[in-house]
């Protein structure tokens, strides 16, 4: 394949499966651990401060602090008067990007209802073939390893979520956080998740293990996603034990169903997409404090 040709398709590669689409690639060159700009208060104590280009439109309302360098950088985000016991909500972006850029106001809802924990795991230039989805859920699993000990939280009140690819990053985490020594995720959110990118070269091989009856899965899909489909979140739905709660999504109203709609942050999507997650922490949170009482 021609040079030219070859640049382009990993162009598209990186923008297909990213949270944010080719919109967030101005971003894509802030390289977390990388001096660059002022720093950027408020910080969280005990972590790394962020700089104004990690934090971008992250605003001064919201502490956020970084673990770690480069690809193995854990952002954390969290309300200046956040209750000490709200929910930990682990995030997980899609394949092509680095940074909290183009995300910024879903993040900042987020932190609503939860401390948000945001593993980087992948730097420009973003890998492609085999050898990526080799290291990727182990890229996560180690940063999470290294940035968890560090906050405090209700171990029930564990959630992860993910979109495209990173959907499916979430769904290893609830399969394989036994194994990595990672807490038990009590509600799980995958969202338009996707393993393989068609016509192109990545590939996310599934982790082992089994999902626990008391993690309360959503897996939220559509028919009209070229991209991902709906055969990872009827897989995880199938895997879910029978006493587990779970809930199956599948959008099929055309105008909300391409791949890249949950980026988008109008009315209707937010409803479509974000309301989900947002009941789900909810009822994650309202069942450990009922077991606590």
């Amino acid at each position: 394949m021609p040079r030219s040709r070859r640049g382009l398709l990993l162009a598209v590669v990186a923008c297909a499966l990213a949270f944010g689409g080719c919109g967030g690639l101005t971003a894509e060159f802030t390289v977390p651990g990388q001096p660059v700009g002022d720093q950027a208060p408020p910080f969280i104590p005990g972590m790394e401060p962020v700089t104004r280009n990690e934090r971008l439109l992250i605003p001064k309302s919201i502490e956020m602090g970084r673990v770690g360098e480069g690809a193995n950088a854990v952002f954390v985000m969290r309300r200046v008067d956040a209750p000490p016991d709200q929910p930990l909500l682990i995030w997980i972006h899609g394949y092509g990007t680095a940074s909290v850029g183009s995300q910024e106001q879903w993040l900042r809802h987020m932190t609503r209802r939860a401390t948000v924990v945001f593993p980087v795991y992948t730097q420009f230039p973003f890998p492609v073939g085999p050898r990526f989805g080799q290291i990727a859920w182990p890229i996560v699993a180690r940063a999470l390893r290294r940035t968890l000990p560090k906050l405090q939280y209700d171990p029930q009140k564990v959630i992860v979520g993910g979109y495209s690819l990173g959907g499916a990053l979430a769904n290893d985490y609830a399969f394989n956080w036994r194994a990595e020594g990672l807490p038990l995720p009590y509600g799980l959110f995958s969202l338009f998740s996707g393993r393989r990118l068609e016509r192109g070269d990545i590939y996310l091989p599934r982790q082992k293990g089994t999902l626990s009856p008391k993690t309360d899965v959503v897996q939220m899909a559509s028919v009209n996603d070229l991209l991902a489909g709906t055969r990872e979140a009827s897989f995880m739905i199938s895997k879910t034990p029978k006493s587990a709660p779970r809930r199956l999504i599948i959008v099929r109203n055309y105008a909300y169903g391409d791949h890249f709609a949950p980026t988008r942050t109008g009315r209707e999507e937010r409803e479509r997409f974000w309301e989900p997650l947002d009941e789900l922490i909810d009822r994650v949170n309202r069942r450990a404090d009922r077991a606590a009482s």
